[in-house]
């Protein structure tokens, strides 16, 4: 990737080309993707509106993709971060990709791994990743996660996931609004399944701004 693709949010206002898209990777951590601005909380806590606004004027980002993000927090700050990115989002056309475990995949494995107070969570902790990184906290499945984004005012799109009885369905969809690297036949996931034996997908939820 060359280095005019990429983009860091800094700890100042952002200032984007005249008629340039505004696509917002939040809870980034290193993850980077061309034409996508990637933030992670030192510079942007998606659940304190005063750090939206120090960067942002509402109504002005296209696309925001949140991956691997909302399960970390508890439902309330997961609402308040929701609520900031449809104020963010411009009328009509804006839109957030948002990414987490999916409570209703039945492996045992990947339960080990994604469940809230399961052994994979202090094991990530210990091992992969900083002692202080929050655990998950919240468990979504194909309706607790579009209840969460509809509270905030979206209308919303299941895009992939697992229904009560553990069955997988995926509906179309494009990188274009937010590449989910968790995702059916992502490189990552192929990469991971060599490692772990499952495939560790996610619960993909598209919320529309109305």
């Amino acid at each position: 990737m060359d280095a005019a693709s990429e983009q860091k949010l800094t700890q100042g206002a952002l200032e984007p080309a005249p008629h340039t898209a505004i696509n917002l990777l939040v809870g980034a951590k290193r993850q980077t993707q061309a034409g996508w601005i990637s933030t992670d909380v030192d510079t942007l806590d998606i659940r304190r509106e005063s750090d939206w606004s120090r960067h942002f004027a509402p109504g002005s980002i296209d696309r925001i993709l949140c991956e691997s993000c909302l399960e970390h927090m508890t439902f309330a700050d997961g609402l308040a971060a929701c609520r900031n990115f449809y104020k963010y989002l411009k009328p009509l056309t804006g839109r957030v990709r948002v990414a987490v475990p999916d409570a209703n995949h039945k492996d045992e494995a990947y339960q080990f791994w994604t469940r809230p107070g399961g052994g994979g969570q202090l094991f990530s902790r210990l091992f992969i990743y900083a002692p202080h990184e929050p655990d998950h906290k919240v468990f979504y499945n194909f309706q607790t996660l579009p209840a969460l984004i509809e509270r905030a005012g979206f209308k919303t799109r299941l895009v992939e996931y697992f229904d009560a009885a553990g069955r997988f369905h995926r509906n179309e969809w494009s990188y274009r609004d937010g590449e989910v690297t968790r995702s059916a036949g992502h490189p990552r996931v192929q990469r991971f399944k060599f490692w772990l034996g499952f495939d560790f997908v996610s619960l993909i939820v598209d919320g529309l701004k109305r």
